[in-house]
């Protein structure tokens, strides 16, 4: 089928045919009332349909995760969630999976950029996201407990990044510290190059991720560095914060690899901002380029790919 830049440049080639475009969706900043219904049915759909083939000793109780994730964070202030609360969840929901060579962390860039991407990667790649434990929650941002009854605020939450202990925060490094043990060869890291500041020693990924992967596990780091369609460019592999995260990543002992603006991901960025001068001419190089090579590969396998894509993206 050929390598996964060759797949996304045709993938890109046929969107830039077809004019797609996209649209982000964003919810409210509170606990959905149906927050129970949505972590039993996810983990059951996870387990029976996603990915079977790694329960097969046997399935988990969706509804005792349900209760360990509600006990993590219900009747305390939202800002008064310990990571050590979601201990509890997190043990009962572990279990294993293959994350040699293939683990793509992010940070400071929206997260479907990177999780999209690691699952449009024909399996190249995989991510945090993709375990049972966040699936269960995909697409929920926020949630929080209250002091008195029902225990849960369903009206409002305090937003990212407001309190240190925020239910929400503490759940993702709680999340992050287990995973990081589970990361086996080198990892991948996708980071923001137009932000100004691409590695912050305050992120996640600082903080719990890095700080938690072994060397004689994860012998290396590979940074992909991606930038804004506008074309705005603040820091290129070896510049500003790059330097010091090339340092936390070798006094650590693991080897470090820096990537400028990897042109698979270009052309999956470019799939929902196709109108800027960057992503056209990234299409108009792509559409060349695809026309110019002898490939088994044609335009209607391209066009059925999109249609696979589409159809079956989570919501």
């Amino acid at each position: 089928m050929g390598s996964s830049r060759e797949l996304s440049m045709y993938f890109f080639w046929a969107l830039c045919l077809i004019g797609f475009s996209a649209s982000a969706v964003s919810g409210a900043k509170a606990t959905p009332r149906n927050l129970e219904q949505i972590i039993v049915g996810r983990c059951e759909e996870y387990q029976r349909v996603i990915r079977p083939d790694l329960f097969k000793s046997g399935y988990k109780n969706c509804t005792d995760l349900w209760l360990k994730f509600h006990k993590a964070f219900a009747n305390k202030g939202p800002c008064n969630v310990t990571v050590e609360s979601y201990n509890d969840f997190v043990t009962a929901a572990f279990h294993e999976i293959d994350t040699e060579n293939k683990v793509m962390y992010w940070s400071g860039l929206q997260i479907l950029l990177a999780v999209d991407y690691a699952r449009a990667s024909n399996l190249k790649y995989t991510s945090i996201q993709e375990i049972l434990a966040a699936y269960v929650i995909r697409n929920v941002d926020d949630w929080c407990g209250q002091v008195g009854a029902p225990g849960v605020d369903y009206n409002a939450c305090p937003p990212w990044g407001k309190c240190p202990l925020l239910a929400s925060t503490s759940f993702w490094t709680a999340l992050s510290k287990s995973f990081a043990k589970q990361v086996k060869g080198t990892v991948h890291l996708m980071l923001n190059g137009s932000s100004g500041q691409a590695y912050r020693n305050t992120s996640i990924f600082a903080s719990s991720e890095l700080k938690n992967l072994d060397k004689s596990r994860t012998p290396g780091v590979h940074v992909h560095l991606v930038y804004a369609t506008s074309g705005l460019t603040i820091e290129k592999c070896g510049q500003g914060s790059l330097v010091t995260l090339e340092q936390d990543v070798k006094k650590k002992g693991m080897t470090y690899k820096c990537s400028d603006d990897d042109q698979a991901i270009l052309y999956f960025q470019c799939v929902t901002d196709m109108e800027t001068d960057r992503c056209k001419k990234a299409c108009s190089v792509g559409s060349r380029s695809a026309s110019s090579q002898k490939s088994s590969l044609s335009l209607s396998l391209a066009l059925l790919m999109l249609t696979i894509a589409v159809t079956l993206r989570p919501v």
